[in-house]
């Protein structure tokens, strides 16, 4: 008997026909959570599973092949798959997924991977871009890779994260993911839409103070502004390390790419540069300290570092 109504549905399962009847079963589901352990293989019937957007495979640990994917899919979270084969991360990776925006795939990746070529501009830390008129629509690509053979017990712990910045203006915003500080595992590769119009409306604000609520509406207002005099507008990604820790960059590298969704944005209206050539030493302390970690968006002409005059 066939269900419209369930939208989403979790399984605990290693058996590939018991999931084939599932889905068969639910014929409109969207979100699909396997917590299967020894579950090697996704089939290929998930092909026709026309209004999934969403597997959540983060139990999934001797996961191997993903052979079929969803042609609506938006979201593939599958922390913990460290058997996930080459082939299977090329599917995850190709630009044809990407292309209509709207996507956030995180999954393990290995030291011999590489950014996909569609990624127009790529580099490794921080990189810089600038845009005028409207706000860009892009396909970020972040992989963060230990420098050399550890554990992470041998870094700061099993929680070693670095986390991601957005840099527009003199405003330093902590970028979100759902409810949580976006933040990067060790070996592990993150691709996903970035509208800077969307986040800027509608991240999370349950984290922020009165002062940082009052700095988020000055800026928009400037913003907007700026947007509508046509004038070139700054912006930077920048990394630093979960726990403050100031030379975490010794121990982890971020391979970093990004794609500009071509449809959605004017390419008259960004441009790339270098970030090596704009390095800003109050946002590299700032970075570097530990306020960076308690704030979800700071003006940095209010901060200061004991012991030292900012000007």
């Amino acid at each position: 008997m066939l269900s419209s109504n369930v939208n989403a549905i979790s399984l605990d399962t290693s058996k590939i026909e018991f999931l084939k009847i599932a889905l068969s079963w639910f014929s409109n589901v969207e979100t699909l959570t396997l917590g299967g352990r020894d579950i090697k293989i996704l089939p290929k019937s998930l092909k026709k599973c026309h209004t999934l957007k969403t597997i959540q495979l983060d139990g999934c640990e001797n996961l191997e092949e993903m052979r079929g994917i969803p042609p609506n899919l938006k979201q593939v979270f599958a922390f913990r798959c460290k058997s996930l084969i080459p082939s299977s991360k090329s599917i995850l990776m190709s630009q044809e997924l990407h292309k209509a925006g709207g996507t956030r795939f995180f999954f393990p990746s290995l030291r011999s991977e590489r950014i996909p070529e569609w990624f127009e501009h790529q580099g490794r830390q921080s990189f810089s871009f600038s845009f005028r008129n409207n706000l860009p629509s892009l396909v970020f690509y972040f992989s963060s890779k230990l420098m050399q053979e550890l554990e992470l017990d041998d870094i700061t712990g099993p929680d070693a994260v670095v986390r991601v910045y957005l840099v527009i203006k003199d405003y330093v915003y902590t970028l979100y993911h759902s409810d949580h500080h976006f933040s990067l595992s060790p070996d592990y590769t993150y691709l996903f839409h970035f509208d800077v119009q969307y986040w800027l409306e509608f991240q999370c604000l349950d984290d922020y103070s009165p002062k940082e609520y009052r700095d988020r509406e000055v800026f928009k207002s400037m913003l907007d502004e700026a947007l509508l005099k046509n004038e070139w507008i700054h912006a930077e990604v920048r990394f630093g390390s979960v726990d403050g820790k100031e030379y975490w960059e010794d121990e982890i590298v971020v391979e970093s790419g990004i794609h500009v969704l071509k449809h959605l944005t004017n390419m008259d209206d960004i441009q790339f540069t270098d970030s090596s050539l704009c390095r800003n030493r109050k946002l590299d302390e700032y970075l570097s300290s530990p306020l960076s970690l308690f704030h979800s968006v700071v003006r940095l002409a209010d901060f200061k570092v004991c012991g030292t005059n900012n000007k």
